[in-house]
């Protein structure tokens, strides 16, 4: 009887073969990888699905997903009643969902203004039709309406949330170059220095933040935050505190980056 590394030894051996083909015919370098722990069945079919896939966007075609769905006759929204809103925005859902065709929003978006996107802009959308069992097309709302207010709010969340549990690792890729804090400029790099160095002694909970949106334009924004944390002590005895925070944006290449912020005293005298 053969041992299971035996047996599998041919059929890696041919996911080899399949690998090579597919960076000679495609250019697919991403799928050179360390395939000792993967199941080879499993990586057999990931690259005959790969295989079908570059086989059916070399054939692809482009089409308008009003088209795609066979030209159908909605009514347009300013004509539809709040009470039927919902109804007739489920089935343009279906419809889409039909073709394999999702849509979603990031932040809350009334079923009106979906509908009429749905109708007025993604009805006009022209998307590569590829052939392959299984394949789904996913749009968000957002990539067609960005709401920098709503970024920068949630972003202002994450950058405290980071900085109350000590995550100061990937903090340089929300700060822009420059940061602002007070009446003092520094380069982001010494900024997390100082962070680290300010927030690692202290023993701070993060409870909860609340973010209102001050002001915004297409270059800047400013986000106020109230939170609510517990501070322990050297005496071991923990304190509920609310204090405020400002965070600043710059919106630069499709980003928006943090580069100014204005923490309160977190630690002092408990």
């Amino acid at each position: 009887m053969k041992e299971p590394s035996e047996e599998a030894s041919p059929l890696r051996f041919e996911n080899e073969l399949k690998k090579l083909r597919l960076m000679a015919e495609y250019g697919a370098t991403h799928i050179e990888t360390d395939n000792e722990k993967l199941n080879p069945a499993m990586e057999s079919q990931f690259l005959d699905y790969i295989q079908a896939f570059e086989e059916a966007a070399e054939k692809k075609e482009t089409t308008k997903v009003f088209d795609l769905l066979n030209q159908p006759e909605v009514p347009a929204q300013d004509i539809i009643p709040d009470n039927r809103m919902a109804e007739c925005l489920e089935y343009l859902q279906k419809l889409l969902a039909s073709k394999h065709i999702y849509l979603a929003t990031i932040y809350e978006v009334a079923d009106r203004e979906i509908y009429r996107f749905i109708v007025e802009e993604l009805f006009d959308y022209e998307m590569d039709i590829i052939n392959v069992p299984g394949l789904e097309s996913h749009f968000t709302y957002e990539e067609f309406h960005p709401n920098l207010g709503e970024d920068a709010k949630r972003q202002a969340g994450d950058f405290l949330r980071s900085v109350f549990g000590k995550s100061f690792e990937y903090l340089h890729m929300e700060l822009w170059n420059e940061i602002s804090s007070g009446a003092q400029r520094s380069s982001s790099e010494a900024f997390i220095k100082y962070l680290e160095t300010t927030i690692e002694p202290l023993n701070l909970k993060l409870l909860t933040v609340d973010t209102a949106l001050v002001s915004l334009d297409e270059a800047a924004a400013e986000v106020h935050c109230q939170l609510h944390y517990e501070l322990t002590g050297e005496d071991r005895i923990t304190h509920k505190r609310t204090a405020t925070a400002s965070i600043g944006f710059h919106h630069a290449y499709g980003y928006t980056y943090i580069n100014r912020v204005e923490l309160p005293e977190l630690g002092g005298n408990t």
